[in-house]
């Protein structure tokens, strides 16, 4: 069993760990060069950076290739200070280039110590508490922490001579992943689970799993091959569910709660009436105190949610479950502990598919944690810029990738549900007449720009769908925020208004066809980013979308589907060289230092005359967009400004631009 103090000077008991728990990390010590006394007297030097684990020695070992002690194979050495002989032994896990290739074994250093002490029965020599303190089998040293053991036992050999040097070192050592203190090997009674003979079914259940990204499951597999311990599922705490056992008082043989009184705390409730030892015939029992490991239970949350154990109806239809949703460094424990408690209790995988998170990370990079004190409060954050707002920022996250916390990419969400509310509020302008009632929606004569946004709104809904059946839901809000913005808002309303605020030049069915494509298109975008910003979403869409027959919440609604009869090639290549055109004209207007509102007196578009037919249907709705009085074509003579193989002539008007 594998313990870590829990700070406090060592004055706390010493608490239970799980291989899960222990993370490797690099410290600086000293490797100390020892000598040990042969049967005969010699000297024998060994090497190690624990000699506070001197008197917890119980043998010493060599390779059995190592020509410079073969004549010690089987003979026993003094241990200093302590004056006690120990086996000598050979391993061929012993490295000969390390130290002097001489190698003290202890109960316990390090898990070789404990593999060692296993297979050859060594001796146990446990030279520390519960509190982390040398006991009274280390003599004059009883009563030290580890610590200052170590210094007290490194002085009491160089005063004997026994200590040669003392060089530093660096070397990997086990600290507990939270606290981060130095982990020990100590031997008491524990609950365990067996793992170690099911590895290779683990690895198939894990082959058997969809993960999302995929190199994620080279960390379950690294880790099911790696596993060296049982899992200890019993810790001692004060808090937890209890093992329902109790202990003959008599013989100590264990009495397992029946069924049917579960769940029983055996440290409050006797075992039931009539009760015997089936052992020793005893009646007196004592309760287990210990309680499970938190990954125990929460392992078991599948099994808990289907209820399996009550034999539920609902266990056969929704298990195994769809998806499993956690961050990286937990597929060791509750990915892990999950897919082995499934596979022994129901012979199935928990889910079908993992989705892999990582962490957020405050702005220098640090993963955020309550120890450290560098999180966000997102209350805060909440209160400044909105729930949804910071919703926005979390789902910026690559997939199995950290995010780094930005306020700047949280206020950029606040400024997309501003805009978001302001295009929605302008399309509803067009939805409804004078006195406010709601406007027929009927599907009219749609343009080339109609066809192009109503394609380009397929498109993405077609594009963002994959990247969710993929879990890829940065790349999914990606697409829809920029068809939003760069494609609805600054070029699809620019241009569909002036149908409206000039409906002499357009025909009804082009006015019935930019209402249609508007609540069409408006409602679908509020579809697609609903699971982003849910609440906002939500209220658009009761104030705007619901009255035209909705369900009771935009969340209970269909996801858009990609209409593959609105994909239209021709339309889009139409509307990129639309845009194109326009962005030309803006830019030019930039460069001329006037407002994008000022209007042009004309605007010439040189292009062979193939392009001018095609460019006919769109002169309408280029013009008005434009701001420009006159739109028209030319053979040349101005100079241009040159988009997409386009040439565009220009001249400002004199008048103000309009309100």
């Amino acid at each position: 069993m594998l313990l870590a103090d829990g700070g406090l000077e060592l004055l706390l008991k010493f608490l239970v760990l799980q291989q899960a728990d222990v993370e490797i990390e690099e410290q600086s010590s000293t490797l100390n060069d020892i000598i040990f006394k042969g049967a005969d007297g010699s000297d024998l030097l060994i090497a190690t950076s624990r000699p506070e684990l001197i008197p917890a020695c119980v043998a010493l070992y060599v390779h059995p290739d190592d020509e410079r002690y073969q004549r010690l194979v089987g003979k026993t050495a003094v241990v200093p200070l302590f004056n006690y002989a120990v086996p000598i032994k050979t391993s061929p896990y012993v490295d000969i280039s390390f130290g002097t290739g001489l190698m003290m074994v202890c109960t316990w250093g390090d898990n070789d110590d404990v593999q060692k002490w296993k297979e050859d029965h060594l001796d146990t020599r446990v030279v520390f508490d519960e509190h982390g303190r040398l006991n009274e089998l280390a003599g004059q040293f009883a009563g030290l922490n580890m610590k200052d053991g170590r210094k007290a036992i490194l002085a009491a050999l160089k005063e004997i001579g026994q200590l040669i040097k003392s060089a530093p070192l660096q070397h990997n050592v086990g600290v507990h992943e939270r606290c981060g203190h130095t982990v020990e090997f100590k031997q008491s009674p524990q609950w365990f689970i067996k793992v170690l003979g099911h590895k290779d079914e683990y690895l198939a259940r894990g082959a058997e799993l969809a993960w999302f990204p995929p190199h994620m499951k080279v960390r379950f597999d690294d880790w099911v091959g790696g596993l060296k311990w049982d899992w200890c599922i019993s810790r001692q705490r004060y808090y937890g569910v209890p093992f329902p056992v109790w202990y003959c008082a008599a013989c100590n043989e264990p009495f397992i709660a029946p069924r049917e009184i579960l769940p029983v705390d055996p440290t409050q409730t006797p075992p039931p009436a009539g009760g015997k030892c089936a052992k020793c015939g005893g009646e007196t029992f004592v309760g287990e105190p210990d309680v499970m490991d938190t990954w125990m239970t929460s392992s078991l949350t599948p099994l808990i949610n289907s209820r399996w154990a009550f034999g539920d109806p609902l266990h056969d239809k929704i298990y195994p479950m769809d998806i499993r949703v956690q961050a990286f460094e937990i597929i060791r424990t509750w990915l892990f502990y999950t897919v082995a408690k499934s596979h022994h209790h129901t012979n199935t995988l928990p889910w079908r598919h993992v989705m892999i998170s990582g962490w957020g990370l405050d702005e220098k990079g640090k993963k955020m944690s309550k120890r450290l004190g560098n999180f966000v409060d997102p209350m805060d954050v909440i209160n400044k810029y909105s729930a949804d707002a910071l919703r926005y920022w979390s789902a910026g996250a690559t997939l199995g990738n950290d995010l780094r916390y930005s306020e700047r990419d949280v206020s950029d969400g606040k400024r997309l549900m501003t805009k978001l509310w302001n295009a929605i509020r302008f399309v509803t302008t067009y939805l409804i007449d004078e006195q406010g009632e709601r406007l027929a929606l009927r599907p009219g004569e749609p343009t080339v720009v109609d066809r192009w946004i109503r394609s380009r709104f397929a498109q993405t809904v077609k594009y963002a769908t994959q990247c969710l059946d993929q879990y890829e839901y940065s790349l999914a809000l990606k697409s829809v925020e920029r068809f939003f913005f760069a494609e609805f808002c600054d070029n699809y309303l620019e241009i569909v208004k002036d149908r409206f605020w000039n409906p002499a030049r357009f025909t009804p069915g082009h006015i019935d066809a930019a209402r249609h494509t508007l609540f069409a298109i408006g409602y679908g975008i509020i579809k697609l980013f609903a699971p982003f910003i849910p609440y906002l979403t939500e209220d658009i869409y009761q104030r705007v979308f619901k009255p035209y027959g909705g369900p009771v919440s935009v969340h209970v609604d269909a996801w858009p589907e990609a209409d593959e009869n609105a994909i239209d090639a021709r339309a889009e290549d139409l509307g990129k060289l639309l845009v194109a055109i326009l962005t030309g004209a803006r830019r030019w207007k930039t460069e001329q230092a006037v407002h994008q509102g000022h209007p042009l007196a004309e605007l010439l578009v040189t292009c062979p005359p193939k392009l001018q037919a095609e460019l006919e249907p769109v002169l309408e709705d280029l013009r008005a967009a434009a701001r420009s009085d006159k739109i028209g074509f030319a053979d040349g003579g101005t100079v241009p400004t040159e988009v997409e193989g386009v040439m565009l002539a220009m001249v400002l008007g004199e008048k103000k631009p309009k309100a």
